[in-house]
């Protein structure tokens, strides 16, 4: 039995000639200054950060961002509401619903409104069924 050697010509023995000669350049690193101009500018498109840093392209941008976040770990996220201000932190409920200071006073001024109106139908309705229980007892003993 012959040995063979690695010629190319069979199905487990790739030429040499094809495993030096790369179809795309290797994969380079991120370096710590790239990855903090991506997550410093989380306003700007993927295209608009790759015309920034040479040698990236927008989908190395965006699988980037997949990986790390479109924000710095560090950083507090944006309003859910309207995406412009930083969440308000001091308020523990503002920061569990993830709104901004403005967002939720309006939230808490639509709630309170939404509350008040719940409250005068309930009254209502209490009031008609008392109305109605009244009106049968004084039928029944007529």
């Amino acid at each position: 039995m012959a040995e063979r050697v690695g010629t190319g010509d069979g199905a487990f023995a790739p030429s040499t000639e094809s495993t030096q000669k790369s179809p795309r350049p290797l994969y380079r690193l991120w370096t710590p200054g790239e990855l903090g101009r991506v997550l410093a500018h989380p306003e700007m498109t993927a295209a608009e950060l790759a015309a920034m840093l040479p040698g990236r392209t927008a989908k190395a941008v965006r699988r980037i961002r997949e990986r790390h976040g479109r924000r710095a770990a560090g950083s507090t996220p944006a309003c859910r509401c309207c995406d412009a201000r930083p969440v308000w932190e001091e308020s523990p409920r503002a920061r569990r619903m993830g709104l901004c200071k403005g967002c939720y006073l309006d939230e808490m001024e639509r709630r309170s409104a939404e509350d008040a109106r719940a409250g005068a139908l309930r009254k209502r309705m209490h009031d008609a069924r008392a109305r109605e229980a009244r009106a049968k007892r004084g039928k029944g003993e007529a």
